[in-house]
């Protein structure tokens, strides 16, 4: 019987190595799959983020978009990376002063949306500290920098909105941006008196504080959908939508 008894100890010892190995096997099995199960759902959630963002017109991309260097000049001449313009959140507009329609309706509607913003980030500074707040910068690049002169662009643009940031270059950098993000534009033939007219796309790109593109408005827009929209992702950390 102490013979049969040392034989289950001894054997109860050898086998203790094998539980433990199971033991982690199990474990890790169990890991594995938790981490499976937590990145579908993030997926799934950055997934319902995105449909979300979409009925709200906005189209969020699935990583920020770093931009190629393009430099260009505000209205008071100074020239650089168009990255550098401005900083923290930009919402990049496009349009020229001769265009008959969609582009004023657009200035007047992003005034709307700016005062808005601004008038609850001041709300919501009043209340915490100002630190809190969140600016949101308006820049404007032209499509037609022949016409649109930087003096005669900055009176149009203050005259929308003081708070307007133009921009311009030649038509080539014009372009080299728009290309990237997402605008096309196209000159008309002129007339017998010279005067023509542009056809250009109707977006508004979204530029986080790090100078990446995140994603795009598409016209027509909604002005309680674009402020919605803009607190989501602008309020968020955009990697974790």
């Amino acid at each position: 019987m102490a013979a049969n008894r040392s034989n289950q100890h001894t054997h109860t010892k050898k086998n203790k190595p094998l539980i433990i190995i199971v033991s982690v096997l199990v474990l890790l099995v169990i890991a594995s799959i938790g981490a499976r199960l937590y990145l579908a759902n993030k997926e799934s959630a950055k997934s319902m983020n995105r449909e979300a963002l979409a009925n709200l017109d906005f189209f969020l991309f699935e990583a920020p978009r770093k931009l190629a260097p393009v430099t260009l000049d505000n209205m008071q001449g100074e020239r650089k990376p168009f990255t550098e313009h401005l900083a923290g959140w930009r919402l990049v507009n496009f349009g020229y002063m001769f265009c008959p329609d969609i582009c004023p309706i657009n200035l007047s509607f992003l005034n709307d949306v700016k005062t808005t913003w601004d008038a609850e980030q001041g709300a919501q500074s009043s209340k915490n500290a100002p630190a809190n707040s969140t600016p949101l910068n308006v820049l404007h690049i032209t499509f037609d920098p022949e016409r649109d002169k930087p003096k005669l662009l900055n009176q149009y643009l203050t005259y929308m909105n003081p708070d307007f940031y133009g921009l311009t270059s030649d038509v080539e950098s014009i372009r080299a941006i728009t290309q990237q993000l997402n605008v096309v534009f196209i000159y008309e033939e002129p007339d017998e008196r010279g005067h023509y007219f542009i056809t250009h796309s109707d977006s508004m790109a979204l530029i986080n504080p790090q100078g990446e593109y995140v994603g795009l408005f598409k016209g027509p827009y909604n002005k309680e959908s674009m402020l919605e929209a803009l607190e989501v992702v602008i309020g968020a950390d955009v990697e974790h939508l």
